[in-house]
């Protein structure tokens, strides 16, 4: 009886303590859109006026193709400071800002998009699986998938896209096959053939 009430005194414990590794301690890792606030509010206390213009996912698994990663690194574009900075979140938070806002190379500029996006990385996966792109994971085993988010440049401004990336370890050696999603419509842009 007693063995049983400090088992029960020491899961409560544990409950009310919360978790030990973090508040986003999911196997599955969150999608974009899920640790994009925060990352933002790090990034304006440096760069006041910053502005997304890139989101970067990788997941080395257990689940593969399903749009979450543990750890997404964000760049932010500051157009009065003429700078980026890059916000790395991982499963525990903030892992570090990736140095100081680092000025714009002489002659670079980026593409003209506002950092809004209306599909999130799961819906992306979704419809690059839905595409083909998860043929690749059954001839070997996964190693890693990236989604990186950003403005591609069209003959017509900027257009978000995602760009989802699976590689799998198969008999021949690695291989790695690439979707482009509209990060606005869902749309699949581009589709490597397998």
């Amino acid at each position: 009886m007693r063995r049983t009430a400090l088992l029960f005194l020491g899961t409560l414990l544990l409950l009310a303590c919360g978790n030990p590794r973090g508040e986003y301690d999911n196997p599955a890792g969150t999608t974009a859109s899920e640790r994009l606030a925060e990352a933002r509010t790090l990034a304006v206390a440096y760069l006041p006026d910053a502005v997304l213009c890139e989101a970067l996912g990788l997941d080395y698994g257990p689940v593969f193709g399903d749009g979450r990663c543990p750890d997404w690194t964000y760049t932010f574009h500051s157009a009065a400071a003429g700078s980026v900075i890059r916000i790395h979140l991982g499963p525990d938070g903030l892992l570090a800002p990736l140095g100081e806002p680092e000025p714009l190379p002489p002659g670079q500029s980026l593409p003209a998009w506002d950092g809004n996006f209306f599909i999130d990385s799961d819906f992306a996966a979704k419809s690059a699986r839905m595409a083909g792109i998860a043929g690749i994971l059954s001839g070997g085993t996964p190693v890693n998938e990236r989604l990186r988010l950003f403005a591609r440049v069209t003959s017509d401004g900027a257009e978000p896209v995602w760009e989802l990336t699976c590689t799998v370890r198969g008999a021949s050696g690695f291989e790695s096959r690439t979707s482009t999603v509209d990060a606005v419509t869902g749309r699949i842009l581009e589709n490597e053939p397998f």
